[in-house]
């Protein structure tokens, strides 16, 4: 069977690598760390162990269209717990709080009872997250209902009336500041199309927004070990140079130790950037170019901390939002332009992972998002001033614990500064030109699109990421590297009844 070299471990990468063998390609994998996994990590300190990747996995309702390929993946065994908190946030503004629960009833009997100005709103919104439900087939009381025909064809003009409109939009149809900050807050801008709030709160209502136990790491793990056993090879400490190109092929990589390895097919599931400045000497295709050309657009970036608690004993469950302009931002030279972010600071406790903490104690890790802008600056200013990077980083982190002390005051004396990671942590770690852990926003009027999973040009070189399929994040690093796996499947196909045709011509 035809050989696949991919390029890079992450969950893309391994995702692509477990697609082929299943299809009985022989491959292997390049991985420049230690591990695999990519943004799908954690690490420990000083016995705490932070997680940077899964705040909720959607596909983990057996029912669920999703659910199996997390199954092949290995990103979901058999033995493998799924945890669904009861509640996935709160969102807190002045002193009046509106929290998203597992229960959609619930939540929106809640909500009509706190904010009745907004009946009307709360009742259509949720009759529409309801029908997305249907679409994931995790709709009704057991969540495993999905639409009938009728109902599809029924309710498209309601669906339609949200896909225009962006977060900002579908805020400003209620009356309650609490409201307005319960629809923008999970987002990092207002210029998100408001179908991903209401996916994400669909799949969360739905039991299909667990998280597997264990984090991040644990999964990695968990996907390494899948594609090993099926035969796959994971090479580590190899980070690609070139893919050199001949007669319109890709011939093989060149790493950074000076080795060469060649396959009949090549995927890249790297950064983008990385992928055609260095690795290719080329410029962005324009599709891409276009999604990453403005200068201030809102990016899946963030300043982010970790916090020791020696309490379990805390004022909110999962992820609390406090709705207030971060002053801390504000006055750091970091900020320029605050138009496309919302300022707030979202905090997630790791109660329902014991292992992730000593006994008696939990670990907390609060984010804030940053701008395109933002986010190089911080790039910059570690390259070119590390010990003035050090300073502002420590600075904003000892700024925010006293924002979140200040409105939570149970939790003052309690909380001690672990960890500190910024923009300029994801372009070291994963090579992010920008800094960022995820794709890009993806407007209203807007559904996510592949931007082409084969390189131009070059017949034997493909794409699996995250990043060429607006807005990325696990589910489209998966659903990318099986789409990348059979089109090479259909393409090898393809050039073996061509060579067994001319084989038997020539004969």
């Amino acid at each position: 069977m035809a050989s696949v070299l991919v390029v890079g471990g992450g969950v893309s990468g391994l995702s692509a690598g477990i697609f082929c063998l299943l299809k009985g390609f022989d491959v292997k994998i390049c991985e420049k760390h230690s591990v695999a996994g990519g943004n799908l990590t954690g690490w420990k300190r000083n016995g705490y162990y932070i997680d940077n990747c899964l705040h909720w996995l959607v596909g983990t309702n057996p029912n669920a269209k999703a659910f199996n390929d997390m199954k092949l993946l290995g990103v979901i065994e058999t033995d493998t717990m799924i945890y669904q908190p009861e509640c996935l946030y709160t969102v807190s503004v002045a002193g009046k709080k509106a929290s998203l629960y597992r229960d959609l009833d619930k939540t929106r009997k809640n909500l009509i009872n706190q904010f009745p100005e907004d009946e009307e709103e709360i009742v259509k919104l949720f009759d529409a997250i309801e029908l997305i439900q249907g679409f994931q087939h995790v709709k009704g009381y057991n969540h495993n209902e999905a639409n009938s025909f009728i109902e599809v064809i029924k309710n498209i003009p309601a669906l339609a009336e949200y896909y225009r409109l962006d977060i900002k939009g579908l805020a400003k149809r209620f009356k309650s500041p609490v409201m307005k900050h319960f629809i923008s807050d999970m987002m990092m801008t207002a210029d998100f199309t408001c179908l991903f709030f209401m996916v994400t709160v669909a799949a969360f209502c739905g039991d299909n927004a667990g998280i597997p136990n264990g984090g991040s790491m644990e999964m990695a793990v968990r996907m390494s070990n899948r594609f090993q056993n099926l035969g796959g090879e994971l090479m580590y400490g190899k980070e690609a140079k070139q893919i050199l190109i001949n007669n319109h092929k890709a011939v093989g990589v060149l790493f950074d130790d000076n080795t060469f390895e060649t396959a009949d097919y090549i995927i890249s599931s790297v950064d983008i950037n990385i992928l055609y400045e260095e690795l290719l000497k080329r410029k962005l295709p324009d599709k891409l170019f276009k999604l990453s050309k403005k200068e201030n657009e809102a990016v899946f970036s963030s300043f982010q901390l970790a916090f020791s608690c020696d309490s379990v004993d805390l004022p909110f469950e999962d992820t609390y939002i406090i709705s207030k302009f971060t002053e801390a931002v504000h006055k750091s030279e970091i900020n320029e332009n605050k138009k496309y972010l919302n300022r707030q600071i979202i905090i997630t406790e790791y109660g329902r992972c014991p292992q992730f903490s000593p006994e008696g104690h939990n670990v907390l890790q609060a984010m804030i998002y940053c701008s395109k802008a933002e986010a190089r600056k911080f790039i910059m200013l570690k390259e070119k001033n590390p010990a003035g990077y050090k300073k502002l980083k420590n600075r904003l982190a000892y700024e925010i614990k006293e924002m979140i002390e200040e409105e939570l005051p149970q939790l003052e004396g309690h909380l001690d500064i672990i960890d500190i990671w910024t923009p300029a942590t994801y372009k070291r770690y994963v090579g992010s030109k920008n800094g960022t852990w995820m794709g890009f926003v993806l407007p209203s009027g807007k559904l996510p699109q592949l931007s082409g999973c084969r390189v131009k040009g070059v017949d034997n070189l493909f794409v699996s990421s995250q990043w060429i399929k607006a807005p990325g994040g696990l589910p489209i690093a998966i659903s990318v590297g099986k789409k990348t796996a059979n089109t090479i499947y259909k393409i090898d196909k393809i050039n073996r009844k061509k060579h067994n045709k001319n084989s038997f011509v020539n004969s």
